[in-house]
């Protein structure tokens, strides 16, 4: 039909006799569950630590954005570029050895 608003989905015809079941479910998340989620999108990683410290300073989410915007500026690029690509206090030969042993 005109269905407007809402999912859609287009089943495939069924033979004679067969039918379709339409199942849905409900959860819901623990305090804890919650707020590992919303540290797992947020952050690189939860830990059990970061969970620890949540529930021991009190913490909500306003409150931990917040002390999140309060934090200096890091940059991920220079992070990386310092572990990643180091400098090499000495040069280093390029190319292939005269020797085949070598």
């Amino acid at each position: 039909g005109d269905y407007i608003s809402g999912s859609q989905i287009t089943l495939p015809h069924l033979d004679d006799g067969a039918e379709y079941f339409l199942t849905s479910y409900t959860y819901t998340l623990s305090e804890e569950n919650t707020v590992a989620r919303l540290l797992e999108t947020a952050t690189f990683g939860t830990t059990l630590n970061d969970l620890t410290v949540w529930e021991t300073q009190g913490m909500d989410a306003a409150k931990w954005i917040d002390n999140q915007m309060k934090k200096p500026i890091t940059s991920h690029r220079e992070f990386f570029r310092q572990r990643v690509n180091p400098r090499f206090a000495h040069s280093l030969p390029i190319g292939r050895s005269d020797h085949p042993c070598k």
